[in-house]
């Protein structure tokens, strides 16, 4: 009896041929669920909330983020404008005034007018002024003293002995080693800022030389008080070993010490000298 043949079955076709029953249900089940389909990248990106808006804040609140520094500076800015106010106040208070015509006053001199008067031209209208070296000369020698000045100088210079329990540098600051100048050389208290302007555009050795005069007057040196003081009689000075007498010594007190007199003349001077300072700073 001959072989039979064996029909040669692929791999692929044995594979089919014993699948299970119900597999077609399960392919077509598994077909039949839909594919999810990914979004679009640019709809799945998510914006950053956004800080909230400086109207959305309460008015006068300060974030707690902001500097120190930048709080404040409402308040700086508002310190450094009342500032500047008070600034411009003390200016026009201190703006110099040229004064009444020095003619008026009385006890002036002539030579006291006219310099002052050469001042006041400098200051209303400079394009028809003229300088006159004789006129500055005056205002150097006088700027420093006023009509009570001289009237305590004089009296300083009467009572020059009694002085001289004060120092040497103290006594060389005082008439009568100040020359003090005659009746109606003075400068007026209501010139002395129209003075200083004119003193301010001085240039050269004679501004600088002016300047150390004022600084060195601010200087006034304690001065002690003294005892009051008495005039001894004839009677009292006569010689040891004399006739007795029924005359006893007699005293009589000054109304105004020597010492008291030189602080008062050191303070006056010490005021105008600040005076001229502050009103030729005024022009800077």
């Amino acid at each position: 009896m001959g072989k039979r043949l064996r029909k040669r079955v692929s791999k692929k076709a044995r594979t089919e041929s014993h699948q299970p029953d119900g597999s077609d249900d399960v392919i077509g089940a598994a077909t039949d669920v839909p594919s999810v389909q990914p979004m679009p990248t640019a709809t799945t990106l998510v914006a950053p909330s956004s800080p909230p808006r400086a109207t959305d804040q309460a008015v006068g609140d300060v974030p707690e983020t902001m500097p120190r520094s930048q709080a404040q500076e409402p308040d700086d800015e508002g310190e450094a404008s009342k500032k500047r106010k008070r600034t411009r106040k003390r200016k026009r208070a201190n703006a110099p005034q040229a004064g009444p015509d020095p003619a008026t006053i009385d006890g002036l001199s002539d030579s006291a007018a006219k310099a002052i008067a050469y001042t006041q031209l400098y200051f209303r209208e400079k394009s028809a002024w003229k300088f006159m070296k004789q006129r500055q000369n005056w205002l150097l020698r006088h700027v420093l003293w006023s009509q009570e000045l001289i009237t305590l100088g004089h009296q300083l210079a009467e009572q020059a002995t009694s002085l001289s329990a004060l120092g040497e540098d103290v006594r060389a600051r005082l008439p009568p080693a100040v020359p003090v100048p005659e009746e109606g050389h003075w400068v007026p208290d209501e010139h002395v800022s129209v003075v200083a302007v004119y003193l301010h555009s001085m240039m050269g050795l004679a501004k600088e030389r002016l300047v150390a005069s004022l600084q060195a007057a601010l200087d006034v040196p304690s001065i002690p008080d003294a005892a009051p003081l008495t005039e001894v009689t004839d009677a009292a000075k006569a010689p040891a070993g004399a006739a007795p007498t029924d005359a006893e010594p007699t005293t009589s007190t000054s109304s105004s010490p020597p010492n008291e007199l030189a602080r008062q003349w050191l303070t006056l001077r010490a005021a105008r000298a600040q005076q001229l300072l502050d009103g030729m700073q005024t022009c800077e």
